[in-house]
């Protein structure tokens, strides 16, 4: 299980963490200038119990695995205005307790 991934988008790295009891990513500014709370910009809702995080700098999307959905959520990442935006995808069921996100070939993935 990898909770922590980092993402580049625009040029710049964003860091995304599962957050497990809310039931989210949560996206930060990797900028050490910016004060620590004006480094959180966006939490993103997922399924239940996210345990694993991965984004594909080939899709642009991140994945998570959802552990007690029994499900991955996808959400594509993109740059608005000057900061990070999600545009969510979709949520497949993919059998009981996902627990990580691996990419197989040119984009694609697979949970284990």
């Amino acid at each position: 299980m990898k909770p922590i991934t980092v993402a580049r988008v625009g040029g710049h790295d964003w860091l995304l963490v599962c957050n497990t009891p809310d039931n989210s990513i949560e996206i930060w500014d990797t900028d050490e200038s910016l004060p620590i709370a004006a480094r959180f910009k966006k939490r993103v809702r997922v399924g239940l119990e996210p345990v694993s995080v991965k984004f594909n700098p080939v899709t642009g999307r991140a994945y998570t695995a959802d552990f007690l959905s029994d499900s991955v959520s996808v959400f594509s990442l993109l740059i608005e205005g000057g900061t990070i935006a999600f545009r969510p995808s979709m949520t497949r069921y993919v059998g009981d307790e996902p627990r990580d996100i691996v990419f197989a070939g040119a984009g694609g993935s697979r949970t284990v």
